[in-house]
């Protein structure tokens, strides 16, 4: 009985989930709706497990208080990551922190941390760094990237760089991921997708019908809107 009520279930949240998707999203109720419909999805989907091996540091609140220098002179501990993870041939490293050039304008920088962190990432040819995109008031975008020592270490190593990825919904839950911006000519990729660029060694394709990322063996669905 229990079995017969939870697929039951299963078939309503997709029957819903299918309708609300397609169904426009102007007003602020449907797209409430519809962002509970990505929700059903994945309880529908169920837990997936991913095949390789990921291991995710998070900089919490504990860190902060132990490290007392300024978040700009964290080079020095960047460089010890990238070096121990380099070490033990991690496939991708990604370091979703961001240390701006506009930073050294108002906080001199630590010069010898810098250039560790250089030095770690000119030889980890497989570590992408992060760069981020901010609205102006005046609705133009200004681009922020690592400083210029930072940069011009990671390109030499043949590293990339994925811009900050986040775009959180009305409830200030993140549901979507925005995987690439541009044409196709001068197209940028985000940090996960350089991520996966970087440990599957492969280069993504687009496609548009049906909308998917083709990156070797691999398929990513995605929503052209």
């Amino acid at each position: 009985m229990h079995l017969h009520r939870s697929r039951s279930l299963t078939l309503l949240q997709a029957a819903v989930t299918v309708c609300v998707a397609g169904a426009p999203t102007r007003t602020s109720s449907l797209r409430a709706l519809e962002q509970l419909s990505v929700d059903w999805r994945f309880v529908a989907r169920g837990v997936r497990m991913p095949q390789e091996r990921i291991v995710i540091v998070e900089l919490d609140k504990e860190a902060f208080d132990k490290l007392k220098d300024p978040f700009i002179f964290w080079g020095r501990y960047f460089a010890r990551i990238v070096t121990t993870l380099h070490a033990f041939k991690a496939r991708a490293i990604g370091l979703d922190v961001l240390q701006p050039e506009s930073l050294t304008e108002c906080v001199p920088p630590d010069n010898d941390a810098d250039q560790l962190f250089a030095q770690a990432l000119a030889q980890a040819p497989e570590t992408v760094l992060i760069c981020a995109f901010d609205d102006l008031p005046d609705g133009t975008v200004e681009r922020r990237d690592p400083t210029d020592q930072l940069s011009i270490a990671l390109a030499l190593a043949g590293g990339l760089l994925g811009y900050d990825h986040m775009t959180p919904d009305d409830d200030q839950v993140i549901r979507r991921h925005q995987l690439a911006d541009g044409t196709s000519k001068e197209r940028q990729w985000s940090f996960p997708l350089a991520l996966a660029v970087v440990a599957t060694s492969e280069q993504p394709q687009f496609r548009s019908s049906p909308p998917r990322i083709e990156l070797g063996q691999r398929i990513v669905p995605t929503d052209a809107r």
